[in-house]
């Protein structure tokens, strides 16, 4: 991509989710805590899933550059299970380096290695276009090594395996890129989890701004 094209940044953001999500920014998880758990769950029980996931997602979730938002995903309001957690992050490419198109980001996906005592058991990469750019779609399956603590989040933790979505929009004259992904523990869940996290991505409203 030509340096031409560049020359600006992500200076606002705007993630709108479904009513089974709860999206949270940095310094919000205390309050979110509070109010998460009678918006997602019914019952007293699935309230305190929901109110411990939003304690603890943050410091079980990782990702590529800065993140900006995270979120849980309670698809049945009856039991409060937390089925997904996830997040935002902007990702930049500080120069001399020049951030990838679309393609080149996904060709380059392909080629990566798992991480030490990581099996990769499926993989999956495809292209999307919504109004805030092109978007690159990874889906990859993997054991559940490098999960960490995430079974201290998501329940039920009845699979061996994770499966993570991830979703990076290139915005076109940007030199930085937005990416939305989740961790799904069941994986019964999954093509479901990823129309939700395809659904997310289409509202997404990224503002721009030139460097100065």
């Amino acid at each position: 991509m030509d340096d031409s094209d560049m020359g600006t940044f992500i200076s606002r953001y705007r993630v709108p989710v479904p009513d089974s999500w709860a999206l949270w920014f940095p310094g919000e998880r205390k309050a979110e805590a509070k109010v998460a758990p009678a918006r997602l769950a019914d019952t007293r029980e699935g309230q305190e899933f929901v109110r411990r996931a939003v304690l603890r997602s943050e410091a079980k979730l990782e990702g590529a550059g800065t993140r900006m938002a995270t979120m849980i995903w309670v698809p049945d309001r009856r039991t409060g299970a937390v089925q997904a957690i996830g997040g935002c992050w902007r990702l930049g490419w500080p120069p001399p380096a020049v951030r990838p198109t679309r393609d080149e980001y996904l060709i380059e996906a392909k080629k990566l290695a798992p991480a030490p005592g990581v099996t990769i058991l499926s993989s999956s990469f495809a292209t999307d276009e919504v109004d805030a750019g092109s978007v690159a779609v990874e889906g990859l399956a993997t054991s559940d090594t490098p999960r960490g603590g995430f079974g201290a989040v998501l329940r039920p933790a009845s699979s061996s395996t994770i499966l993570q979505i991830r979703y990076t929009i290139f915005p076109d004259g940007c030199d930085e890129a937005f990416r939305i992904e989740a961790v799904v523990d069941d994986l019964d869940l999954a093509r479901q989890a990823s129309a939700e996290i395809a659904r997310i991505t289409q509202g997404v409203v990224l503002t721009l701004s030139e460097r100065t």
